[in-house]
């Protein structure tokens, strides 16, 4: 398709400005997937991903790849490799490759996402969205991920990066990145930090599902102490954000579990007895 694409624009009249084809370009793309194309690149670009989803959903991985990457072309030509739609779906992508387990795919992608969302004024794009002068920041901001801001934004792609690093068992990196997520979602830490708790829907949500996860990365480096700490902070979240229900119960026996980890078996049993007694 791509073959067919470049043939016929070579045969354009060179006074045919960018801008237009690259919009030509784009809604080409979607007719030629059997998507009629719109005025509006942003219900486009939604459409492929909507495809994109129900093709992965259905087990057919390569037209879900098709997908996920005419969409990220159709937001590079269209909004521009620096726009948050082309941020949302290099981050579909990425989370695409790491769950048919192509990491290094998976990073570059999420990486390109984050890029995008921390804002990289001095990032420089080709053609095709790639950005060609950002191997020293993502290595400075790898190492330092409190160099980003503290947006919803920043927090997703960090999140799954933070998810990959542990996947691939880069438990520093993971480490690192789920710290500045708990930062961002919680309370103090800095100008940058905690400022989403107040307003974000479901920012309670992300702050405990977040902690559980450093503290299970800590466990796995062997950082019992803190892990323990950890897990206890992440089990005071959901009762203060949800009360006695189902995620405290939840809560408590990953507590548990790490006790049982631990072999602390009377404090392993005691969680699991909180658990249970929250039960209707």
């Amino acid at each position: 398709m791509a073959l067919e694409e470049k043939t016929y624009f070579r045969a354009w009249p060179s006074r045919l400005n960018s801008d237009l084809r690259s919009l030509v370009s784009a809604c080409l793309a979607l007719v030629l997937l059997g998507l009629p194309a719109s005025a509006n690149p942003e219900s486009d670009i939604d459409r492929l991903l909507q495809s994109a989803a129900a093709a992965n959903g259905a087990a057919n991985y390569s037209e879900a790849e098709s997908f996920y990457k005419q969409a990220l072309s159709n937001s590079v030509e269209r909004l521009g490799a620096m726009s948050p739609y082309a941020g949302k779906v290099a981050l579909n992508l990425g989370e695409f490759y790491m769950n048919n387990g192509r990491y290094g795919d998976a990073e570059h992608f999420m990486q390109r996402a984050l890029i995008v969302a921390s804002g990289y004024n001095s990032a420089v794009a080709s053609s095709d969205g790639e950005f060609r002068n950002v191997k020293i920041y993502l290595s400075n901001i790898t190492k330092d991920p409190n160099m980003l801001p503290g947006s919803v934004e920043v927090a997703d792609c960090l999140s799954s990066l933070a998810n990959l690093y542990t996947k691939q068992e880069r438990y520093t990196d993971a480490e690192r990145f789920l710290r500045r997520i708990i930062q961002i979602y919680g309370d103090g830490g800095g100008e940058k930090a905690g400022s989403l708790l107040s307003y974000t829907p479901n920012s309670s949500q992300m702050l405990a599902e977040h902690q559980r996860s450093l503290a299970l990365v800590l466990s796995k480096q062997g950082n019992a102490t803190e892990a323990e700490s950890v897990f206890k902070t992440y089990v005071a979240t959901v009762r203060k954000a949800k009360g006695n229900s189902p995620e405290l119960q939840d809560a408590l026996r990953h507590l548990s579990a790490f006790y049982q980890g631990q072999n602390r078996s009377a404090e392993a049993e005691a969680a699991e007895q909180e658990a249970k007694d929250l039960s209707p």
